[in-house]
């Protein structure tokens, strides 16, 4: 299996997951309920700071209500292509200073099955560590809901600007 990087996106790190995350939604939207912040690609679930998925009140309270991404972030919008550029782009917005819907729910009787299957295979941000796994989740995805499919597997790197870059899983 070979690897592309897509591009990058900033998200956020503090939002309260129990305002973000109340029982019901986990309930409707989980395996594993007991995660400790849900991470994803899907903006819905984790937010970016560009608007992407991001509350009306963050967004105001970041100084990034009126904001806009530029036109041109990269030919995988709303991906950037370049990390500086858009790293210069959260810093002119004041973003980086002041850090601190419906989509595919599992009904009441599928959920109890997969639950049992999937669960323990996922982090604490909700994503598969494996890859063979996250292919098998994708393929069973693209059976359950085929209005939505293809559904795709991809790699999430939290980028640390003092600690580096690490692995948080697959989405």
């Amino acid at each position: 299996m070979r690897e592309w990087l897509l591009g990058f996106d900033a998200r956020e790190l503090w939002l309260d997951v129990g305002s973000q995350w109340d029982a019901s939604r986990r309930g409707l939207y989980l395996l594993r309920e007991d995660a400790r912040k849900p991470l994803a690609t899907d903006a819905t679930v984790w937010p970016s700071l560009f608007g992407e998925g991001l509350p009306e009140s963050e967004r105001e309270r970041l100084g990034l209500r009126d904001a806009s991404r530029p036109e041109w972030t990269g030919p995988n919008a709303p991906l950037w292509d370049d990390l500086e550029r858009m790293r210069s782009c959260l810093a002119s917005l004041g973003a980086v200073r002041n850090q601190p819907h419906a989509l595919c729910g599992y009904t009441e009787s599928e959920a109890p099955g997969l639950r049992a299957q999937w669960s323990g295979h996922l982090n604490e941000h909700h994503l598969l560590g494996d890859l063979g796994r996250a292919l098998e989740f994708r393929d069973a995805s693209d059976e359950r809901v085929p209005e939505h499919a293809p559904f795709f597997v991809f790699g999430l790197w939290l980028i640390e600007t003092r600690m580096g870059t690490r692995s948080q899983g697959l989405s």
